[in-house]
């Protein structure tokens, strides 16, 4: 098939005038570099799973909060990280093979002389996460930044932090 084509096009262009001749010339060339065996395809390895967590505890959570994010890293070990005085917590990691995700963003009430004077009238309780993750079998997804929690007044602190000792922020997990 191929050779009939070349035998087409050099016929084609032995019998042109002078500026048909540049111009399939320059089509000849411009087919022949497109011509390859790999038909354009490329590979890319997916064999890896990858993740990237990452969550924004508002800082009146972090002051009235212990906040902290349990997770396990691809070799299977549990950490525990407190979040304190953070904008954001990330974590990210990627590694060949197909690798369990989890993570636990966890916010457990402080006591009075922990968190010390109240002196603003209103706390924002609220936190926002995401996680973009890919698995070799089941490619890429994420969960976008997702905001939650609400705002108290100072004269209610104490009665919410009571009724609310502990608040899971998030909870994930993937086989």
């Amino acid at each position: 098939m191929m050779a009939t084509i070349f035998n087409h096009i050099i016929k084609n262009i032995l019998t042109a005038g002078m500026a048909a001749k540049g111009v399939m010339l320059l089509f000849f060339f411009t087919f022949l570099t497109g011509c390859g065996s790999d038909d354009g395809v490329v590979e890319y390895d997916r064999n890896f799973t990858q993740v990237t967590y990452t969550v924004k505890p508002a800082y009146d959570m972090q002051q009235l909060y212990t906040v902290k994010a349990i997770y396990t890293d691809f070799k299977g070990i549990q950490h525990e990280e407190v979040i304190v005085n953070a904008a954001e917590w990330v974590y990210k990691e990627k590694e060949s093979g197909d690798h369990p995700l989890y993570l636990q963003v966890v916010a457990t009430a402080k006591k009075p002389e922990e968190y010390g004077t109240l002196a603003k009238e209103l706390y924002s309780l609220t936190w926002e996460y995401s996680i973009h993750w890919h698995k070799q079998e089941g490619g890429a997804h994420s969960i976008q930044p997702n905001a939650q929690g609400r705002s108290v007044k100072r004269s209610e602190v104490e009665s919410y932090l009571a009724e609310n000792p502990t608040i899971v922020l998030v909870n994930f997990s993937k086989p």
